[in-house]
């Protein structure tokens, strides 16, 4: 059986297999432009993520990406990812994560929220 499903609390999530694909797309519908790929330093190396980041390069949306992000997210994190976003002039998060969809951009995007920041997040 394959679990594809789509969910929009807080923010738009995309799950499934194959579903990675559709991140040019989903960015576009969120009108992101400017994106920054949000995970944690274990899951920047693997190939789901290198495909995002080749995903939204060949889309023109740029390579961003942000990984300082600790097993168990905190504030650091949160400060750290901020600055990054606002530094790089993104418009909008992409949240990766494997295990828990929230958890690798969970504190930026958190912390962006209350600034209503554009948010987007992707598993």
């Amino acid at each position: 059986m394959t679990l594809n499903a789509n969910w929009s609390y807080p923010t738009a999530i995309r799950f499934g297999a194959g579903r990675i694909a559709e991140l040019p797309d989903a960015c576009a519908a969120a009108g992101i432009r400017k994106p920054l790929l949000v995970t944690d330093r274990g899951l920047a190396t693997l190939d789901i993520t290198r495909r995002a980041l080749d995903l939204m390069e060949g889309a023109g949306l740029g390579r961003a990406i942000f990984v300082e992000v600790d097993p168990n997210p905190n504030e650091l994190n949160a400060a750290a990812g901020v600055a990054v976003y606002r530094e790089g002039g993104h418009d909008g998060v992409v949240a990766g994560a494997l295990k828990d969809p929230s958890r690798g951009g969970n504190p930026v995007k958190m912390t962006l929220e209350n600034t209503k920041e554009l948010l987007l997040q992707i598993v």
